[in-house]
């Protein structure tokens, strides 16, 4: 589950919240974490070879919709470099050997 909590309405900073939540998360064995949404989130976009969802993002993206950084697109095919690259975006290309994958994961 995720919840979006306005500080204002409870009157705790993320820090604040997370140790008043940790005895909770630890009773029912929860993993959880608190981030605070004023802060960025950096998002890797992986895609293959369909571009409708990147588009989709990169839309939202430049539109301020999907308001986060993303540092760098990464492919497994090179199809969508110049569209990535059009936005300013680094493109990586690492290609994957359908019968050993593991190099290619661990790059």
């Amino acid at each position: 589950m995720r919840y979006e909590i306005n500080p204002e309405s409870i009157g705790l900073s993320a820090e604040e919240l997370s140790k008043h939540f940790a005895p909770i998360g630890e009773e029912f064995g929860m993993q959880w974490r608190v981030h605070d949404t004023a802060t960025k989130m950096r998002v890797v976009l992986m895609v293959s070879k369909d571009s409708h969802c990147l588009v989709d993002l990169l839309h939202r993206w430049q539109s301020g919709d999907l308001d986060c950084d993303i540092p760098c697109v990464i492919s497994n095919h090179d199809d969508m470099r110049s569209l990535v690259e059009w936005h300013g975006i680094p493109f990586h290309h690492v290609p994957v050997d359908k019968h050993d994958k593991t190099p290619a994961f661990a790059r």
